[in-house]
């Protein structure tokens, strides 16, 4: 007796919870979360709920509460994932389904899906286990390819599995020898079993016909990124998209590893202590250093410079006060730069490897 209300072809409109669990044959007997801004790192958000400083408000800015009223067992992972004298080979097969964690990142890296680091998963666990589980959820960043990537794409260096350096379980898994070659191994079993060329593209033209129906109709309209009519021959060029985000994934990995940089501090005595995360190398390769110092963001004005620096840290005697621009940049033996995990952004600026930092 209602009057249709079309929502669009991309609104989603199941929640998880305890329905969409049994629709898919998993236990509704269960702790689930989805992922806001979480990167397995500890946080004081992240409490029990008998805990005198809990928060629901504060933890689900961090992890949103699908199912599940004590954060006991996700504590006790985080603390394992976040442990530097735990052997972490023994935690991970401890706390996650190896299977399950590469079918997940393959497929999200295939698509492109840029948006998984801390955000847009759901984090599953049944009862009586302590193992968790990935599922996937929201591929709005999924399917850009050329020029329809997002405007705050990383640089080549920055790509597929470098993306990961970010969530310290992805970090630390793929320090594991073979890590690499089982996700290589995944993602080739997912292009030749299940994302074939034969079935994506018999996919897209089934669904074609609603495609050309509805991208007219609000709001479907206004979420296209590109015009109607070039929206079709951009669908069905999609499979060498993702042809060409399995090649990146892999061509990324030459790169060493970026890092994450500390905020510069100045000591008692005027010098200031630039300080960084180690690299790796997935090929074993030696590392070193470069750090440049700037008085713009346009990296125009050079202040310092310094390379072949083999620790993870080095000094500036000599350093006003004022704001600058940090880029520290690791270099592997045979030539390949990375970038670090830093980035300066600014009224539609956005450069990559960039700290900006004030000395008082």
């Amino acid at each position: 007796e209602q009057e249709f209300e079309y929502y669009g072809l991309y609104t989603e409109t199941e929640q998880p919870n305890k329905t969409y669990l049994e629709a898919r044959s998993l236990s509704s007997n269960a702790v689930m979360y989805k992922a806001q801004d979480f990167s397995f790192a500890l946080n004081d958000a992240l409490r029990n709920v008998d805990d005198p400083l809990y928060s629901e408000e504060e933890f689900e800015g961090v992890l949103s509460i699908r199912e599940g009223n004590s954060h006991e067992k996700l504590l006790a992972m985080l603390t394992a994932v976040n442990d530097p004298t735990a052997n972490f080979e023994e935690v991970f097969h401890t706390y996650f389904d190896e299977e399950n964690y590469l079918t997940w990142l393959s497929f999200n890296l295939l698509m492109g899906n840029e948006d998984i680091i801390n955000h847009n998963f759901i984090l599953y666990s049944p009862e009586n286990s302590v193992t968790w589980y990935f599922i996937p959820w929201d591929f709005d960043g999924a399917l850009r390819f050329g020029e329809y990537r997002s405007t705050f794409s990383q640089p080549d260096s920055l790509r597929g599995i470098q993306t990961l350096n970010s969530g310290i379980l992805h970090r630390r898994y793929f320090r594991l020898d073979g890590s690499l070659d089982k996700l290589e191994s995944k993602m080739r079993e997912l292009l030749s079993e299940s994302i074939t060329r034969e079935l994506t593209e018999s996919l897209i033209r089934s669904y074609k016909p609603v495609l050309e129906k509805t991208m007219a109709l609000q709001p479907d309209i206004e979420l296209l990124d590109m015009p109607p009519n070039e929206l079709i021959p951009y669908v069905d060029g999609l499979y060498d998209g993702i042809l060409s985000n399995y090649e990146a994934v892999f061509s990324a990995a030459k790169y060493p590893a970026p890092m994450f940089v500390a905020q510069p501090e100045r000591y008692p005595d005027g010098s200031v202590r630039l300080a960084w995360e180690p690299s790796y190398s997935y090929q074993q390769r030696p590392v070193t250093y470069t750090v440049r110092v700037y008085g713009d963001y346009q990296m125009q004005n050079l202040l310092y410079e310094q390379s072949g620096i083999s620790q993870t840290e080095c000094f500036l005697e000599e350093l006003g006060n004022g704001t600058y621009y940090l880029l520290v940049t690791a270099t592997d033996s045979m030539g390949n730069e990375q970038l670090s995990m830093e980035h300066y952004e600014s009224d539609g600026v956005y450069v990559f490897g960039l700290l900006e930092f004030t000395l008082k």
